[in-house]
């Protein structure tokens, strides 16, 4: 169990480098199968940020679909593990999504 959770913080970690470098692919790649074995164990926060960073990768790749899809998903996680400024990160890049999938209709 440990070592699957050391092999996603790695993860996370690639995924971090990766959208600095602009290989948002592979930040994707990496981030996915982190916030995956995240969930499995129950580690919420991890979940919730890596979720964040998901979106982030997504929207650098014109993917605003499943960008709302991670931030919808990790906005109530912040809430109840009372993180308000991750909230409103999370919530602010929603709204900038949703209003711009609205601009571009």
């Amino acid at each position: 169990m440990t070592y699957e959770l050391d092999e996603a913080y790695f993860l996370d970690l690639l995924g971090d480098a990766c959208n600095v470098l602009g290989r948002y692919d592979k930040a994707v790649d990496a981030l996915s199968k982190a916030v995956a074995v995240f969930k499995e164990h129950g580690a919420q926060c991890a979940y919730a940020v890596g979720l964040f960073k998901l979106a982030q990768s997504h929207l650098a790749l014109d993917d605003r679909h499943r960008a709302v899809g991670c931030l919808e998903e990790c906005l109530p996680i912040f809430d109840a593990l009372q993180l308000p400024a991750s909230a409103e990160r999370a919530r602010t890049a929603l709204d900038a999504c949703l209003l711009t999938a609205l601009g571009s209709r």
